[in-house]
């Protein structure tokens, strides 16, 4: 798992009809305050219709500390899949290397 899809998962279980974007790492509340989230759409354009972002987030279900909260509790599951990941490379690499160990 990213940080990308954490963060994404994190905004999820918090509540699951956010819609946002974000650019970069989220490991601040200055970071958090620059996610932009979808507070209106503009139909002007009925072919084009363009989200209205805001940095202040619409959703009292999700500040800071809730995000940060979530956040944490889902960084073992990154750890295992890093772990796992750096496993799997690293038998992939012996094998490669050491073709008798097959």
């Amino acid at each position: 798992m990213l940080h990308f899809e954490k963060v994404c998962l994190a905004i999820k279980n918090l509540k699951s009809d956010a819609e946002f974007t974000f650019d970069g790492e989220i490991n601040s509340e200055s970071n958090f305050n620059k996610i932009r989230w979808v507070v209106d759409v503009d139909n002007s354009n009925a072919d084009f219709p363009t989200a209205v972002l805001s940095e202040t987030c619409p959703h009292s279900e999700i500040d800071w500390t809730k995000f940060k909260t979530e956040l944490d509790k889902l960084w073992p599951i990154l750890e295992q899949y890093r772990q796992l990941a750096t496993s799997s490379y690293s038998i992939q690499l012996q094998l490669q290397v050491r073709p008798h160990l097959i």
